[in-house]
C-alpha cells in the first residue's frame, strides 16, 4: 500500500496486536470484530492506495485511527487491528486519526510472562534498578539500554538450527533483528511493571518522486512494542534506526524496472476505469503510451545515474573498469559495514578478515566466513599472483 504525504517518517502503519507469547511465538486475544464508528473529530487524513485478495484486507493504520472512508466493510477489535470485507479489488482509502480514539485497557495478559523470564533481571543490574522508578523512567531507562548496548543484523550465526533463546540475545550476542527487538522489550516492560503488547506491520520511510507517495514494500515489514504510560498506549520501537538500511541492501538491482512496471499497469487501470466511464477510448490509449515513454525514459536514467562508466569524456584518460575479484570485495565490504564489521581505511583485508573470525562469530556463521574469506583470497591471487 502506499502512504500519500505529508507525513513525519518514520509512521508505523500496524497490521496485527498481540498479547500472549509462549514456545518462542506470539498469539493475538480472540477479540470480536465490531463496526468501526465513525469519530465526527477526526483530523489529519492520510490517503492509502492498495488491493484487496477476494475483496478482504488487513489495513495498515496508523495508531489512534478515528473516520476511515473506504468502499467496503470496515471493522476493528479492541486491539486497534482493522479490516476490510466485501471491498474491490483495488483500494482507496481515506484515514483520519483522533488520538482520544485509544484501543482496550491493560489487563492482566499484558503483563504476562514466559516461564522464568522474569529472572533474567537479575542478570541485568542496570535494569532492575529501574524497577523503583515511575512508568516513564522505566520506558526511557530501557530504550536507553537498548540504543547503547545492541545493533541490527539479519545474519544470525545458528539460526538455521532453530531460534535463539531471549536470554541469548539479551546477555551474550545483543544483535538481531527486529523481531527479537519487539518481543524482549514487551516481556522486558512486563518484568518492570508495565504493561506491553507486541505490533506487527510496516514503517513508512521510501519516497516515490514518479509515484509522489511513499511506498510499501514487504521489505519495510516490522515490529515494535507498545507501552501502557501515562493512561494511555504508546508505541516503542527500540530496533536500531540502521534496519532499512541493512534491509535495503537486499533489494534486487532490477527493483527500479519492476517497480516502473507496477506502477504503469495501475495507471493502466485507471485510465481503462476513466474509458469505461465514458470519456474518448482514443485519448485513453494516447494517454497510455505518453506514460510508456515516460517511463522508459526514467527507467534509462536510473540506470545511466547507477552504472560504473569505464570510460570518461572526449580528451581524457579512458578509466579501467574494476575487475571482477575487486567488485566483489567492494560488495563484501557494504555488506559487512551495515552489519557494524566494517573495516577500516587503514586495515589490511586480510587483517580484517583475522578480525571478522574474533569479533563477527555472533552475527556471521561459518558459511559466510568462509565466503569472505574466498572472496578475500581471489582478490590477493588477483593483485599479487
Amino acid at each position: 500500500m502506499r502512504q500519500t504525504p505529508p507525513v513525519a517518517v518514520p509512521l508505523l502503519l500496524r497490521t496485527g496486536v498481540f498479547t500472549h507469547y509462549a514456545n518462542g511465538a506470539w498469539a493475538a486475544r480472540r477479540d470480536a470484530f465490531a463496526p468501526l464508528p465513525e469519530a465526527l473529530n477526526a483530523t489529519h487524513r492520510l490517503g492509502l492506495r492498495g488491493d484487496s485478495v477476494q475483496g478482504a484486507a488487513l489495513l495498515p493504520v496508523p495508531v489512534g485511527v478515528g473516520r476511515i472512508d473506504a468502499p467496503g466493510r470496515l471493522e476493528r477489535n479492541p486491539l486497534g487491528v482493522v479490516r476490510i470485507t466485501e471491498a474491490p479489488a483495488s483500494l482507496e482509502i481515506a484515514i483520519g486519526q483522533d488520538q482520544a480514539s485509544a484501543a482496550a485497557p491493560p489487563n492482566e495478559d499484558d503483563l504476562a510472562l514466559p516461564s522464568g523470564f522474569a529472572r533474567l533481571l537479575e542478570k541485568l543490574p542496570e535494569l532492575a534498578r529501574l524497577q523503583h522508578a515511575d512508568a516513564a523512567q522505566r520506558l526511557a531507562g530501557l530504550e536507553a539500554w537498548f540504543a547503547a548496548h545492541f545493533r541490527y543484523t539479519l545474519f544470525i550465526g545458528d539460526e538455521a538450527r532453530g531460534r535463539r533463546g531471549l536470554e541469548r540475545f539479551l546477555l551474550t550476542d545483543r544483535a538481531g533483528h527486529c523481531e527479537y527487538f519487539a518481543t524482549s522489550t514487551v516481556l522486558l516492560l512486563r518484568a518492570l511493571g508495565v504493561p506491553a503488547r507486541y505490533v506487527t506491520g510496516y514503517s513508512v520511510q521510501e519516497y516515490s518522486r514518479l509515484e509522489q507517495a511513499f511506498v510499501l514494500r514487504q521489505r519495510h515489514s516490522h515490529a515494535w512494542a507498545e507501552a501502557f504510560v501515562d493512561g494511555r498506549w504508546i508505541e516503542v520501537d527500540t530496533t536500531p534506526a540502521t534496519w532499512l538500511s541493512v534491509e535495503e541492501q537486499a533489494a534486487p538491482f532490477w527493483q527500479p524496472v519492476l517497480d516502473l512496471a507496477s506502477f504503469f499497469w495501475r495507471r493502466a487501470g485507471e485510465l481503462r476505469r476513466d474509458a469505461l466511464a465514458g470519456e474518448h477510448s482514443g485519448a485513453v490509449w494516447i494517454g497510455l503510451a505518453l506514460l510508456l515513454a515516460a517511463m522508459i525514459w526514467q527507467a534509462r536514467n536510473r540506470l545511466h545515474t547507477t552504472r560504473q562508466p569505464s570510460t570518461v569524456g572526449a580528451g581524457a584518460t579512458a578509466v579501467a573498469a574494476p575487475s571482477a575479484e575487486l567488485r566483489a570485495f567492494h560488495a563484501l565490504e557494504q555488506q559487512l559495514a551495515g552489519l557494524g564489521l566494517g573495516r577500516t581505511a587503514s586495515e589490511a583485508p586480510r587483517n580484517w578478515l583475522a578480525r571478522l573470525g574474533r569479533d563477527g562469530q555472533s552475527v556471521l556463521d561459518t558459511a559466510r566466513l568462509a565466503a569472505a574469506r574466498r572472496v578475500i583470497d581471489a582478490l590477493y591471487r588477483q593483485r599479487y599472483g
